[in-house]
């Protein structure tokens, strides 16, 4: 089986189809497979078996003859006596691939003739044509083509198949624009608030601008004014600067930053430049007296 075709669900109710046995059934839709892109095919029962029942016990002959009853399919043979069969309605419902239908320099590939060419190719007179054992042979040498062809390429489903076909029951959608059209998706926006944050926050590598900004929002969302989060960031990015972070992985994760954590309310003094330690307001005690207070009994003690 060298093609791949459209099972719309409205088969599964078909009347006709319904009527027919399980195995018939499966030989249906088996045909579609092995028929050209006009829904042709050269019939032998055993080719027929081993192509859609390889493994399975089933009289072909019966359930292509339930098939032909029912008007699923049309047999009948061309003039020298070979074996065909059309499936009925089959361009109305299959779209099959442009490969099929012609060559690569856009030449239509010759397919098997249908009932109504065989029944007039007696009759008709004048103009010079293939004779109907001619068509017969050009299409088997096609079709021996295309299903010798790369494997890979018979079993890829065809593109349009994927795509439901409006008589399908389902609406048809069209496929997704290719990348750099139309349909690219639109460039974030941010909040100008949060654009200055952003501008005045520390640089550093792999901070997500989307995710800080989630962050953000947030925060305001909750309640948080967003000058006292400006604020923090310019405290903060002064302390990164002054400390040598800026730039480095030790910079804050934007997201970590505005998260609910609030990083941007804490003081962020930076350390003085020497290196030491700010004074402390906590000197001069040895410099005070403090029994001056005391009664005389306490200080005798």
């Amino acid at each position: 089986m060298a093609r791949a075709r459209n099972l719309k669900p409205g088969f599964f109710r078909d009347a006709k189809v319904v009527s027919c046995s399980f195995q018939a059934r499966i030989l249906f839709q088996g045909l579609w497979c092995m028929a050209d892109y006009m829904g042709r095919l050269k019939y032998n029962p055993m080719e027929v078996k081993m192509e859609i029942f390889p493994a399975d016990d089933v009289d072909v002959p019966a359930c292509m003859e339930e098939l032909n009853s029912t008007g699923l399919i049309t047999m009948y043979h061309d003039c020298s006596g070979a074996a065909l069969v059309q499936v009925t309605n089959f361009t109305k419902h299959q779209n099959p691939h442009v490969n099929e239908r012609q060559d690569r320099n856009k030449n239509p590939i010759p397919c098997l003739p249908g009932p109504d060419e065989v029944a007039r190719s007696d009759d008709e007179e004048g103009e010079e044509k293939p004779t109907v054992e001619q068509q017969v042979r050009d299409a088997l040498v096609v079709l021996r083509e295309y299903s010798e062809s790369d494997p890979a390429d018979s079993l890829n489903l065809i593109p349009d198949s994927l795509f439901p076909l409006p008589d399908s029951g389902f609406p048809r959608t069209d496929p997704p624009p290719p990348a750099g059209s139309a349909g690219k998706q639109r460039k974030l926006t941010y909040p100008d608030e949060f654009e200055q944050a952003w501008k005045e926050y520390p640089k550093r590598p792999g901070n997500n601008k989307r995710d800080a900004c989630k962050a953000w929002e947030a925060r305001v969302k909750a309640g948080a004014d967003p000058d006292d989060i400006l604020a923090g960031v310019q405290r903060y990015a002064a302390f990164c600067r002054i400390t040598g972070k800026t730039g480095t992985e030790f910079v804050k994760q934007g997201a970590t930053f505005f998260g609910p954590s609030e990083h941007y309310l804490d003081d962020w003094t930076p350390p003085p430049p020497d290196g030491k330690a700010p004074p402390s307001n906590h000197t001069g005690f040895s410099d005070h007296e403090y029994t001056e207070h005391l009664p005389d009994w306490a200080k005798e003690a």
